[in-house]
């Protein structure tokens, strides 16, 4: 199955995680504002194609060339980083 997610937003606390499989998933055009995002390390082919990350953190393989394309990734805002346990009073 072939699923392509355009032009999403993934909040601060959304978790993503892609592993092995027959199926082809595509993120076009998406804004990852913190999260989490997982691609298993057996994974070589595009994923992410003009995605723009803030204070995302990957896990098991780094942003890179082999599963983005046209992707910008910057560090999160002082207030994106203050722990969520943190802000409560």
């Amino acid at each position: 199955m072939d699923v392509i997610i355009k032009d999403a937003l993934f909040c601060q606390h959304s978790v993503v995680d892609v592993g092995p499989g027959q199926d082809r998933l595509v993120f076009e055009r998406c804004t990852f504002m913190g999260g989490h995002v997982h691609v298993a390390a057996e994974i070589a082919r595009k994923i992410f194609i003009t995605c723009s990350f803030q204070g995302t953190a990957f896990t098991a393989q780094p942003l890179s060339p082999q599963i983005a394309t046209d992707c910008h990734w910057q560090p999160a805002t002082t207030e994106q980083s203050i722990p969520k346990s943190r802000l409560s009073m």
